[in-house]
Order: C-alpha cells, then sequence, then structure tokens
C-alpha cells in the first residue's frame, strides 16, 4: 500500500528539462515549451505523474490568480522575460505558453532560442502530494510558482520545446536534436527559488 504524504516537503524545490526546437514561424514572440514529464524517472530520482499540476494550473495559472511567472534562471530579482499566457497538461507532461518580453534581455533570449541555444526550461515548485519510493519521490500533486528559461543543463532528458514563434520566414525549421547532459543548480538559483517561496508567503 502506498502512503501519500501531504505538505511535508516545506523547500521549494527546481527541476529543468532539456529542449528541443521544434520550428520558428511568424507570430508574436511566443514559446511553448515543457517544464514537466509525466511517468519517467527523473535524474533526481523522482517521478511526475499525470495530474499533478491540474489543481494548481487552475488556481495560480493565467485563468486563476495569474501568479506563475516566468523568469531566466530563476532570477526574480530580475524583471521577468515573458508572461505566462497559458499552462496546461497533456498526455506527455505539463507545458507553458508564454509571450517574450521586449525588454534587452528578454530580446537577447529570444534570439538565443530562435537560434537553438537555450539549453533547458525549469520550473520551482513545491510537492503537495507525495509518496517516497527507492529512488526518491513519486509526486501526484504539486504547486507550482515559476517556470524558468536556463542556461545550465536539465534534471530531465525527455522534455522539448514545443515551438518558437518569431518574424521571419514561416517555413523555417530549427535543430531538433540537441541533448544536454544533466546537471545541478547552483546554490544562489536554489536561494532565489526560497525568495519566492517567502514574498508567496506559504504555510
Amino acid at each position: 500500500m502506498i502512503r501519500i504524504k501531504t505538505w511535508r516537503v516545506r523547500k521549494m524545490i527546481i527541476k529543468a528539462i532539456d529542449y528541443k526546437v521544434a520550428d520558428v514561424d511568424t507570430g508574436k514572440r511566443i514559446v511553448k515549451a515543457y517544464f514537466s514529464i509525466f511517468g519517467n524517472v527523473d535524474l533526481d530520482g523522482d517521478t511526475i505523474h499525470k495530474g499533478a499540476f491540474t489543481k494548481t494550473i487552475k488556481e495560480m495559472g493565467p485563468k486563476g490568480k495569474d501568479m506563475v511567472r516566468h523568469f531566466l534562471n530563476h532570477d526574480n530579482k530580475a524583471l521577468p522575460i515573458g508572461r505566462v499566457l497559458e499552462l496546461s497538461e497533456d498526455s506527455r507532461g505539463a507545458y507553458f505558453v508564454s509571450k517574450i518580453a521586449s525588454t534587452t534581455m528578454a530580446s537577447d533570449v529570444y534570439a538565443l532560442y530562435q537560434d537553438s541555444l537555450i539549453p533547458g526550461h525549469s520550473m520551482g515548485f513545491m510537492p503537495v502530494k507525495y509518496a517516497y519510493n527507492e529512488t526518491g519521490m513519486d509526486i501526484y500533486e504539486a504547486k507550482l510558482f515559476e517556470v524558468s528559461t536556463v542556461t545550465s543543463w536539465p534534471a530531465n532528458p525527455e522534455a522539448q520545446t514545443i515551438e518558437v514563434k518569431a518574424a521571419g520566414n514561416p517555413t523555417a525549421k530549427r535543430d531538433k536534436s540537441l541533448l544536454i547532459e544533466p546537471s545541478r543548480f547552483t546554490q544562489k538559483q536554489i536561494a532565489d527559488m526560497n525568495t519566492i517561496y517567502s514574498l508567496l508567503k506559504i504555510n
């Protein structure tokens, strides 16, 4: 019998996933990418299950409190690089759709997207319902706080950017085979996520 715990983990968890650019099309600086993949064991030994983000998307997403932010490398002290327009789940995982801002930094990031030079995406979340297993945790429900474009490496090597839309050739295609080896985030990035935790005053 699996015993599922609720709200025992009190620290923010950061997980990153690698990406593949699907295509570049004419559009409005829109990026669509997975921030979680369901059912596989990631490089931290954890498994996130389908439906884990259903409640938090409804409560914290654009149609709820609209509190999920899009940062670069979890840097909540800098301006967001995009506005999250959509959060959703499909059979593969959970994804976000974001409109990239027109600031200098965000435009630089967007240029990297177009050149297939962004190595991954990440999320900051807290497990709500979970059970420990031999390698880590089975996560059945999670509370999402932010998604990030990252310039380091992923915890889950099976995810991908779904789509990048930009002004230019609507038929242009980008590299679909970019895979990045895994690593961990810095202590500063983890500290930044804990700052978000404090700012949101999560009980």
